[in-house]
């Protein structure tokens, strides 16, 4: 149960379905979110499993892209599935 309330955390499920698009850098996900909101979900997020997390580097600058993790977007799917659910009514 843990992990589902980790989960269902509001700034959570938007960081998912924000990096359904596509692999983001921090500073696109915190147009959505504040600072605090991005950096205790994506730490959740990656402890889960549904987002990683990968190095690039441009030039002599080095930053981080998120994206999801196959169970990531897998979850994003079901999650779709049950918003359809809900709407049908």
């Amino acid at each position: 149960m843990e992990k589902l309330k980790k989960l269902m955390k509001p700034s959570n499920i938007k960081i998912l379905f924000l990096l359904e698009s596509g692999e983001k850098r921090w500073s696109e996900l915190e147009k959505s979110l504040n600072k605090k909101q991005v950096s205790e979900s994506l730490k959740e997020l990656i402890d889960l499993r549904l987002v990683r997390a990968e190095e690039r580097t441009r030039g002599l600058k080095t930053y981080k892209v998120y994206s999801l993790t196959k169970k990531g977007k897998a979850l994003v799917k079901e999650l779709k599935t049950i918003l359809k659910i809900l709407e049908d009514e």
